[in-house]
């Protein structure tokens, strides 16, 4: 049974997505997480407006564009750069991941409601084993004294929330202008947004070769190539089926962590990831 080209987008995207936690890793110690998701959207954007430009597609930004549907895609992904960082900071990585990962389906499957999405059987049971699988995998890498911060889930919900704001807008946007001119000027607005979150970074770190390194891996393939092909198959992806695909953005980071930073993995973990992959698998394969 084939995947559909859409579906098999969102799940390359995931795993572009799934690779920024390794680089950050990899990253020169003491670099800011703020300022990490500031520059990967401030080289990603330009990067893609290049090369909308070189394939002539600036011309349409002559003609009427959905500057609302831009906008509230750009509040979107700026919101989750912000929040998501400030959530893990707050509440630890573990929780933070859990409840900004773990609630986009949920949070995605409302918004799609709202603009006229059915949500499915497959959706529910699919959503159900990915969520269980996150869970079990970051669970048993908590100490006994995880903390569970009010403010800090607050804030998950809120990085979630704007992810979806995303999608639900990007989807307008596509639409009524090509799909790489738009996620384009949508990450353009975005690093127009997030640019404050760069004026204490340190940039003796980043200016080294392997700070440049991961800039530009960050900025080029996780982030304008990950949304690009992420935009590009929401089209023809509901958005709740999109948000479930999207778990597997956790499954690659946690494999990255296992095969290139010698992460140990306790047995549930193991267990959540096979949950996850299920679900992920199920749904990838499941027709509209």
């Amino acid at each position: 049974m084939r995947i559909p080209l859409g579906s098999a987008l969102v799940l390359i995207a995931a795993v572009l997505f799934g690779t920024t936690g390794t680089s950050q890793a990899l990253a020169p110690s003491g670099i800011q997480p703020l300022s990490t998701g500031a520059l990967r959207v401030l080289i990603g954007g330009p990067a893609l407006l290049l090369l909308a430009g070189l394939r002539g597609q600036l011309v349409h930004l002559s003609t009427a564009v959905p500057k609302r549907w831009l906008l509230l895609a750009a509040v979107g992904v700026a919101a989750y750069q912000i929040f998501f960082f400030k959530a893990v900071a707050t509440t630890g990585v573990a929780v933070g991941t859990l409840v900004t990962m773990g609630s986009s389906p949920v949070i995605a499957g409302l918004f799609g409601r709202v603009v006229g999405e059915r949500l499915d059987r497959n959706w529910a049971v699919c959503t159900l084993l990915a969520t269980a699988g996150c869970i079990l995998m970051v669970l048993p890498g908590a100490s006994a004294s995880l903390q569970v911060d009010p403010v800090g889930i607050l804030l998950g919900l809120s990085a979630s929330s704007g992810y979806c704001l995303y999608l639900l807008a990007a989807r307008r946007v596509t639409n009524q202008m090509p799909a790489l001119l738009a996620i384009a000027v949508i990450l353009c607005l975005a690093a127009i947004l997030t640019l404050p979150n760069l004026a204490a970074a340190h940039w003796d770190l980043w200016l080294t070769p392997r700070g440049i390194s991961v800039a530009l891996f960050l900025g080029l393939f996780a982030t304008a190539a990950a949304y690009l092909l992420l935009t590009i198959g929401l089209s023809t992806t509901p958005m709740a089926r999109t948000a479930t695909l999207m778990l597997a953005e956790p499954l690659v980071a946690a494999l990255l962590g296992i095969f290139l930073l010698a992460e140990r993995v306790a047995l549930m973990s193991g267990v959540g990831m096979g949950l996850l992959l299920c679900g992920l698998v199920w749904m990838a394969l499941a027709r509209r």
